[in-house]
C-alpha cells in the first residue's frame, strides 16, 4: 500500500500548505467596518476522505446507533458486537489488526466516559446468513448487544433462502427488548462479488445503517490510485491495511450518526421479503438444556470433542443405529461437518416415520464447515419426531440441530 499512502500523504500536503505572504494594504476605519470578512479556504478533501465519505452508503435511521453513543457518553457500559464470516473472524491477521477491534476500541476513545466496551466477535469463517441466523442466540444475542455489525455479503448465494436467512436474523435482532442498533457491512471479493444490492434493498426497508466497502474501494481500484493488494494479501479478506480502512469506515458512520439530529426509531411491521426463520434456536451436544429438543437418543453416535472454531464438540456416528430425537416447532435444520474429500459420508432423515430427505455431507463446495441442513418445514407449528440413519459410507458428523416456532 506504500503507494497509495504516499499519494495520500501528498494530497495533504498540499491541501495544508498555505499562500505565499503578501503585503496587505492599509485602510480606513470605515473601509475596515464595511469590507466583507475574508474567510480562510475550505480545506480540499483528500482521496482518502473522499473514499471514507463514499462508505457511507445509507446513514438510514441513526435513533439507536445515536442512543448507544448517549449510553456511552453518559458513563454506562456498552456492549458491540459484530457476526459474519472470515472478514470478521479475521483469521489472516493479528487480532489487533482486525477492523472489529480497531473500531471498537476507535468508539471506545470517541465516546466513553468512564463506562467500558465489550467487543463480542462472532465472525465464523466460511458461514453465510443462515448459519448467522442459526447461532444468533448462542454467539450474539445472549450478551444483550447495543450495537450488531453484520457481514455476510461476499459469504451469502442470491437465492430467495438465503435472502430469507438475512432478513430472519436482522429482524431478530431488531425485535429483541434491549433494542440493538443494527449496521450492515458489505465487502466485494476482487473479482467484484458481492451482496449489496439484495442486502441492501431490505437495509433500506428497514432504514438500517449501511457501510459500503465496496463502493470505497471500487473507484480507487477503477482510478489506479489503489491496487487489490493495498487491500487485501488474496481474493478476499482484507490485509491490515484493509481492516484499518473499514474502522475507519465505521467511525466515519458514527460521526455521522452522532451528528445527525436525534430522532426516534420503530420496526417496519412487514417483512421486505420474508422472514420465517425469526428467533431460531440452536442446541450443541455440549449443552445441559436443549430446549425444545425431547427424548434425544444418540443410537450409535458418539459425543467427541475437538471440532472446529465455533463447533468443539459434536455427534459421530460410529454403527447404523439412528440418532432419534423430538422437537416442537415449525422448521428443524442440522448444523453437519462438510467437505470435499472422498471420506465423508451420508444419513437418510426420516420425520414422522416417513423418509424426508437425505443429508450427503461429501460436497465439492465443502472444506471442513458447518453446514446447514433444512430437514422439516412447515407454516404451522407442531411437533416432528426425527430420526437420522447413518448410511455407513464414510464420515457423518452433527455439530448441532436447530429449529424455529414460528407461524407462517
Amino acid at each position: 500500500m506504500k503507494k497509495y499512502w504516499i499519494l495520500l500523504f501528498a494530497a495533504v500536503f498540499l491541501c495544508g500548505c498555505s499562500a505565499p505572504s503578501q503585503t496587505v494594504p492599509e485602510t480606513t476605519m470605515q473601509e475596515e467596518t464595511t469590507m466583507e470578512t475574508t474567510l480562510p479556504p475550505e480545506t480540499v478533501p483528500t482521496p482518502y476522505d473522499e473514499m471514507v465519505a463514499r462508505s457511507l452508503l445509507s446513514l438510514g435511521n441513526p435513533a439507536r446507533l445515536q442512543k448507544a453513543i448517549d449510553k456511552a457518553r453518559a458513563g454506562e457500559d456498552i456492549t458491540i458486537a459484530y457476526i459474519g464470516g472470515s472478514i470478521t473472524e479475521g483469521p489472516d491477521v493479528k487480532p489487533a489488526e482486525r477492523y472489529v477491534t480497531l473500531s471498537y476500541h476507535d468508539f471506545e476513545d470517541a465516546y466513553c466516559s468512564g463506562g467500558t466496551v465489550t467487543c463480542i466477535n462472532a465472525g465464523l469463517s466460511g458461514t453465510p446468513s443462515n448459519l448467522g441466523c442459526i447461532r444468533l442466540q448462542r454467539d450474539v444475542l445472549v450478551h444483550g448487544p447495543d450495537i450488531v455489525f453484520v457481514e455476510f455479503a461476499v459469504n451469502d448465494s442470491q437465492d430467495i433462502m438465503q435472502k430469507q436467512y438475512f432478513e430472519s436474523m436482522l429482524r431478530t435482532i431488531l425485535l429483541e427488548p434491549q433494542e440493538p442498533a443494527v449496521v450492515l457491512i458489505f465487502n466485494r471479493t476482487q473479482d467484484g462479488y458481492t451482496c449489496q444490492n439484495i442486502m441492501g434493498l431490505t437495509g433500506r426497508h428497514y432504514e438500517l445503517p449501511m457501510i459500503s466497502v465496496t463502493n470505497a474501494i471500487t473507484e480507487e481500484l477503477d482510478s489506479g490510485r489503489m491496487t487489490w493488494r493495498d487491500y487485501s494479501d488474496d481474493t478476499v479478506h482484507p490485509n491490515p491495511n484493509g481492516h484499518r480502512l473499514t474502522a475507519d469506515f465505521i467511525a466515519n458512520l458514527c460521526r455521522k450518526a452522532d451528528e445527525a439530529e436525534r430522532c426516534s426509531y420503530s420496526v417496519p411491521e412487514n417483512a421486505h421479503i420474508k422472514a420465517p426463520f425469526t428467533n431460531a434456536v440452536m442446541i450443541t451436544p455440549d449443552m445441559d438444556d436443549f430446549g425444545a429438543v425431547e427424548n434425544l437418543e444418540l443410537g450409535s453416535f458418539r459425543f467427541l470433542r475437538g471440532g472446529r472454531t465455533g463447533f468443539p464438540y459434536q455427534w459421530r456416528a460410529e454403527g447404523e443405529e439412528p440418532l432419534t430425537f423430538n422437537v416442537t416447532g415449525n422448521a428443524v435444520f442440522l448444523i453437519c461437518n462438510r467437505n470435499k474429500t472422498d471420506n465423508m459420508g451420508s444419513a437418510d432423515i426420516y420425520v414422522n416415520g416417513e423418509k424426508a430427505t437425505v443429508v450427503i455431507t461429501r460436497e465439492s463446495g465443502g472444506w471442513g464447515d458447518p453446514y446447514v441442513y433444512m430437514i422439516a418445514k412447515e407454516k404451522t407449528v407442531q411437533t416432528f419426531e426425527v430420526e437420522v440413519h447413518p448410511n455407513g459410507d464414510g464420515l457423518f458428523e452433527i455439530y448441532g440441530i436447530a429449529y424455529t416456532q414460528n407461524e407462517n
